[in-house]
């Protein structure tokens, strides 16, 4: 379920709507977000062998 943020302002008579996204549609759209900056790299893989290194 999405919220939406309402500003109503009297000076210049508008109406600001924002639709505020639920959790689940925020994680879609956060998915993979940092890729682009280094596509070459494997983060999980690289987790997974910090965690064995660590123990």
């Amino acid at each position: 379920m999405q919220e939406a943020f309402i500003l109503v302002t009297a000076a210049n008579h508008e109406i600001v709507v924002r639709v505020i996204p639920d959790r689940a549609e925020l994680a879609r759209l956060l998915l993979g977000a940092g890729k682009k900056f280094s596509p070459q790299r494997d983060g999980v893989a690289e987790l997974a062998a910090e965690r064995e290194a660590d123990g």
